[in-house]
């Protein structure tokens, strides 16, 4: 009769868990994906309050009407820019100034000593946010690759940031699948079982959207600074740490097995060891 309560016991503790973990991860689980809303880009919110960068950046706010982030547009043919790149140039200038989130009038275009390159400054609204990606590729659309000798890059703190938005959006896919591959190796290595490995990478996917679901509403609260580095960086945090407790755990019950007769006592004190 002790022995059916322990495992009936046993048996509901571990469905209860189950089911709290499936909550958890109903409820978060979106949010995985939302972190990119709460992120951000500018390097000063990664400075502090009292940094020179930064109070030089507040300042420097009373002095501009309007918070811009420029593209610069550069034109070169190494040979000498012709009068057909210069008109080129002037058609792009003129429907940049119509590429919603670019604060125009744009400055004239601005020649190299050598004749071989122009630069157009174009001014982006910061209201746009991560937006500037957008903006940044309209102006790549209607630059196009120039051909026939002639090279065009938008480039500048937009251009940058506009690389750094794509380069980043893309990465937290990418990483967590090789995260995901890696420890499936390790933990089939060491469990050398094909189901025991399961349980660890869905304890760390569930742990992965609780963390998404507490940084996001930090990020939302301004509380902490998120940018798309640190959205990977939590990948490879979560799910590496989460596979270490899982093989530390798994080791210490294996030790307590040989200490207790039942196997829940053994996992009680594996878990408070661990712990």
């Amino acid at each position: 009769m002790s022995a059916a309560l322990g495992r009936g016991r046993t048996t509901l503790v571990a469905l209860v868990v189950v089911l709290a973990w499936l909550v958890v991860g109903g409820l978060a689980g979106p949010y995985s994906g939302r972190l990119s809303d709460v992120a951000t880009n500018d390097n000063a919110a990664f400075l502090p309050a009292d940094a020179e960068a930064t109070r030089a950046q507040e300042l420097s706010r009373g002095f501009i009407q309007r918070q811009t982030t420029p593209a610069l547009v550069v034109y070169e043919r190494t040979t000498g820019l012709t009068d057909a790149d210069k008109r080129k140039v002037n058609a792009d200038v003129a429907r940049f100034a119509q590429v919603p989130g670019v604060v125009g009038p744009l400055p004239p275009p601005i020649p190299s000593a050598d004749g071989q390159a122009l630069q157009v400054v174009v001014p982006i609204d910061d209201a746009e946010g991560e937006r500037i990606g957008t903006v940044v590729e309209q102006l790549r659309d209607i630059t196009g690759d120039g051909g026939g000798g002639l090279t065009v890059d938008v480039a500048g703190p937009a251009g940058l940031l506009a690389d750094l938005i794509e380069v980043f959006s893309g990465i937290d896919g990418a990483l967590l699948l090789v995260t995901l591959c890696v420890v499936l190796v390790i933990l089939l290595v060491v469990y050398r079982s094909p189901v025991l490995w399961v349980f660890p990478l869905l304890a760390a996917g569930m742990s992965y959207a609780l963390a998404s679901l507490f940084v996001y509403l930090l990020a939302d609260a301004d509380l902490v600074t998120l940018n798309g580095q640190a959205q990977g960086i939590l990948t490879v945090l979560v799910f590496g740490a989460g596979t270490d407790y899982a093989l530390l755990l798994v080791a210490r019950y294996r030790e307590e097995l040989h200490r207790h007769d039942r196997p829940w006592d053994a996992m009680r004190a594996a878990w408070r060891g661990a712990a």
